[in-house]
């Protein structure tokens, strides 16, 4: 499912996660870990260009033979190496990502600032919204080894469909359960109509939502397939409800249905990953490939 690997790294401890997160990964499904730190200028007055830069570079390469040398000790087959861009972090990342046939980026949501680090959590946002490849994203601790459960929201789009497809893969694999929930979004409601009415045709489209995403999970052969129906702010609901549940992984796509039927599932994903403590893997219908 997974043969390479990108781990982005700024040496604080949500790259470490990440990139532990990735050795579990590529033990598991034999893939290569490519390290990558991306030495970016900064606009800068002359005097000290030059200096900073140096940082910069020194940093880079520190980090990226500190996760090396990690990874070689758990013997994982491994790369390194330091980019140098003058633009985006996140579209230094991408590019290596597309030239380097990456399965799947995984990185740190949360990061060091200052001169010798890049922002490491707004990188992973950008990266998240324009990445062509699925990202993993790690705040806290690592992903769980093994990974035994996943939860999987659904809104009935195709970024839905797309992230459950790659969920009940992923599930294949390792043998783990899958929760398929969707929220009813009582914000959409408004004080306007008649709620009720309004209530139970939202209680429609989720269940036809749940029905398609676990009509697809027992397609791809999982038996462990659990399923419900939330009510509240999407985010705030799946956070809390991966929480109660104790899954290890959220997956989610970063585009779906908007209008009053259907949250955008889009702005949905970027909070979830800004709050859960769980880490989250993301995708997007318009350019990710599922394997």
């Amino acid at each position: 499912m997974y043969d390479q690997i990108l781990v982005p790294t700024d040496g604080s401890d949500g790259a470490h996660a990440a990139l532990m997160t990735a050795a579990t990964l590529a033990a598991t499904f034999d893939a290569t870990v490519r390290v990558i730190s991306v030495a970016a200028s900064r606009p800068l007055p002359k005097r000290v260009r030059a200096d900073a830069e140096a940082v910069y570079r020194q940093a880079a390469a520190e980090a990226v033979e500190a996760a090396g040398e990690e990874l070689e000790a758990a013997d994982v087959d491994c790369s390194t190496e330091v980019v140098a861009v003058d633009g985006h972090v996140h579209e230094a990342i991408i590019e290596y990502a597309r030239d380097n046939e990456v399965d799947l980026i995984c990185m740190g949501s949360h990061g060091r600032t200052g001169l010798d680090r890049m922002l490491l959590g707004s990188v992973a946002e950008r990266t998240i919204r324009a990445a062509p490849m699925p990202v993993l994203t790690v705040k806290g601790e690592p992903l769980a080894d093994p990974v035994s459960s996943m939860l999987v929201p659904t809104d009935g789009s195709d970024g839905a469909r797309v992230a459950g497809e790659h969920a009940f893969a992923f599930a294949a694999a390792v043998d783990a359960s899958v929760r398929v929930v969707h929220v009813i979004d009582v914000a959409a409601l408004g004080g306007e109509f008649d709620t009720g009415q309004i209530y139970r045709e939202f209680e429609r489209m989720g269940e036809r939502a749940i029905t398609e995403l676990r009509t697809a999970a027992t397609e791809a052969g999982l038996e462990d397939v659990n399923s419900a129906l939330l009510t509240g702010r999407p985010a705030r609901a799946i956070v809390e409800d991966a929480d109660e549940q104790d899954v290890d992984l959220i997956v989610l796509g970063t585009r779906g249905a908007s209008g009053l039927d259907r949250y955008l599932l889009g702005s949905v994903a970027e909070k979830v990953v800004r709050s859960s403590t769980v880490p989250v893997l993301t995708l997007n219908a318009g350019r990710n490939r599922t394997e």
